[in-house]
């Protein structure tokens, strides 16, 4: 193939429709008996090295290279001229991932997945071994058989949500990769939601929900089916989807399909969209199955969140309602392994980090007996349905105002004005009762809001309201317009941090480079200090890897289960360089080993407060950083505002 002809390929590539060859001929300033010789080596070349690309010609119209997006770039990459980047490695794990699911009977020849990657078997080796865990995790395993190529074996099920669990990563994915739609025949994910939102409109059923989870599964289906790969649910799977809308939108889906492509899909693959559908759309479902399940579970959680968290709650009808009403879907979901997308999940995360973890650790512990795994996504749902609940507990009650009065009269005479405050204005909190004296404009008082004095003065830090001993209606006026202008004060305040670590338990300036590096230290020197037990080490890298711990800029909050924790604990570690962390840069991490009935500690709970300052006051992270000694860290960590 020489220079002439490579280009040829390239700009013939571009082109998407017939050109002739006498225009080819002027863009090379050859002849057109030379343009016909070049296509035809072009051509030879296609069918010696077995690429599906066609060159189309067509007398009187001309020439079209015609063939998918990712076979061209193959082509270019085969000729040495493609520009297109090496694939960075999580891209590579997700397409790796893709393809050998995707692969006829769950086999698939290393050489085929370098081709189609374009990277070397060594690499394609390399990042099998790495992404081995992720399938076991989801009970998947990865086969090598000389002469035959990488085998998936497990569960056509879990096959399937593996798939859907990785297209998600991808479309979410920051980093460029090559587009998902390449993989798809376009004709047939359009015939897809086509027939979708048609049987959808019939059934009365919302067509503005995202379908692309379903569409994604029937796609998958076809292309199972079409290998000849079955799957096989369970008597409860189909005992749940019986007889319900569901299963009757499942089937008219499917016979439309079965009269559009020659595949005749088994009761099974009926019933194992129709459990798709039911977890998209719970009215289609039997989820009445898990009303008593979700009751019981609601009155736990409220139970449970009021009780450590200090919050009256449990007769917030609203909320009660609202839990119910999406616990029976997640019991439903659970039970039978569906996944509910979330995106606000992370933002949850990092807003309401204390309220998350809480109900973390009550399911875990309310789902201990049992196989059930909540993932992040679903109690991020119930963390707003939680928070709502608190805002409007909060907006019921009135702020709080911390005042000093002064007055020219004894402590016993002030008693009656402090009296009629209480009445007047509830919302004030008298703090002291003060004799005027000159040495009051020196005195630094902390934690109060502003001061009252029935004697005028200035006092150089604080606001001070004049009043008559008697309180008149001006002065209740003046009071409550100061209070609606001016919120009660931030004042510097302090974290008990040294009563929940030791030293020995922080670590400046760590040269770590990987999460697991930093959990897997921080975690032995734990077990090493009688903390926790081993488990704990393997707990909080599953769930580090199963969801995202950061909380807030350069902050990671790892974290796992209360039952693997001997002695509640703190320990923290700084990095000498941020590291990647799951996609983000994290240079502090916390990480939480507590027992359930510490997190209703009133000190406990202000590390969160800590959270949210330093996520307002980067720069305070920068100096914990930036902090070489343990005890710096401490006292760093252990004032907030």
């Amino acid at each position: 193939m020489n220079t002439r002809q490579k280009a040829l390929i390239n700009y013939l590539i571009k082109k998407t429709h017939y050109i002739t060859t006498k225009s080819l001929a002027t863009e090379f300033a050859v002849s057109e008996r030379t343009v016909t010789k070049d296509l035809n080596t072009i051509t030879d070349y296609l069918i010696a090295e077995q690429l599906p690309l066609q060159m189309d010609r067509k007398k009187g119209t001309g020439i079209w290279l015609k063939g998918q997006p990712h076979d061209k770039e193959k082509l270019l990459t085969l000729l040495g001229t493609s520009d297109h980047k090496q694939i960075q490695l999580d891209e590579l794990q997700h397409l790796l991932i893709f393809h050998t699911l995707q692969a006829p009977k769950g086999i698939v020849k290393l050489d085929d997945l370098a081709d189609q990657l374009f990277v070397n078997r060594r690499i394609i080796q390399e990042e099998l071994k790495k992404i081995r865990h992720l399938f076991e995790h989801h009970g998947l395993q990865i086969n090598s058989k000389p002469g035959v190529g990488i085998l998936i074996e497990g569960d056509e099920n879990q096959k399937r949500q593996l798939l859907v669990q990785t297209l998600r990563n991808m479309k979410t994915s920051k980093v460029n990769t090559p587009s998902l739609k390449e993989f798809f025949k376009q004709d047939t994910l359009k015939v897809i939601q086509d027939t979708l939102k048609e049987i959808l409109v019939e059934h009365d059923m919302p067509t503005s929900k995202n379908l692309s989870n379903l569409e994604i599964h029937i796609y998958f289906m076809l292309e199972r089916m079409r290998h000849k790969a079955v799957i096989i649910l369970t008597n409860s799977e189909t005992d749940a989807v019986n007889n319900t809308p569901a299963q009757q939108v499942s089937s008219q889906i499917l016979a439309k399909l079965s009269s559009i492509y020659p595949i005749e899909f088994s009761p099974d693959e009926i019933n194992y969209l129709a459990l798709r559908i039911a977890s998209t759309f719970p009215s289609s479902s039997s989820a009445l199955y898990f009303e008593k399940e979700a009751s019981l579970l609601t009155d736990y959680l409220m139970y449970q969140v009021d009780d450590m968290l200090n919050y009256s709650l449990n007769k917030d009808e609203t909320l009660k309602k609202n839990l119910t009403s999406h616990l029976t879907s997640t019991y439903f979901r659970l039970n039978y392994n569906l996944s509910i997308t979330n995106p606000l999940t992370q933002n949850v995360f990092n807003a309401y980090p204390q309220l998350f973890l809480v109900l973390q650790l009550i399911l875990d512990d309310h789902f201990k007996q049992e196989t059930y795994f909540v993932p992040p996504e679903e109690i991020a749902y119930l963390a707003i349905h939680f928070q709502a609940a608190i805002e409007r507990h909060k907006n019921n009650k009135t702020r709080h105002f911390r005042v000093l009065l002064v007055s020219e009269y004894s402590k016993a005479m002030a008693t009656f004005i402090e009296a009629r405050l209480n009445r007047e204005l509830p919302e004030l909190n008298v703090v002291d009762l003060l004799e005027y004296s000159d040495t009051l404009t020196q005195q630094h008082f902390e934690t109060i809001d502003f001061i009252l004095s029935t004697v005028p003065f200035f006092h150089p830090l604080l606001s001070v309201l004049e009043i008559s001993p008697m309180i008149s209606a001006n002065d209740v006026l003046a009071i409550e317009k100061y209070m609606v202008d001016c919120p009660p004060n931030q004042q510097v305040k302090k974290f008990d941090l040294a009563s929940f670590t030791n030293p020995f338990l922080i670590f400046p300036q760590a040269d770590l480079k990987t999460p697991e590096e930093v959990l897997r230290f921080m975690g032995d020197n734990l077990v090493t200090n009688d903390y926790v037990v081993p488990q704990f080490i393997k707990e909080v890298i599953i769930r580090d890897k199963q969801a995202s711990v950061r909380v807030a800029p350069l902050i990671s909050l790892p974290h796992a289960n209360p039952s693997f924790v001997k002695h509640s604990t703190i320990s923290i570690l700084t990095l000498k360089e941020p590291i990647d962390w799951h996609g983000e840069q994290i240079s502090l991490v916390i990480l939480i080993a507590v027992k359930k009935d510490q997190l209703k500690n009133g000190e406990f709970k202000k590390l969160f407060s800590v959270i949210h300052y330093l996520e307002e006051i980067p720069e305070r992270v920068y100096e914990i950083c930036q902090a070489q000694h343990a005890l710096d860290i401490l006292n760093l960590l252990s004032i907030y505002e």
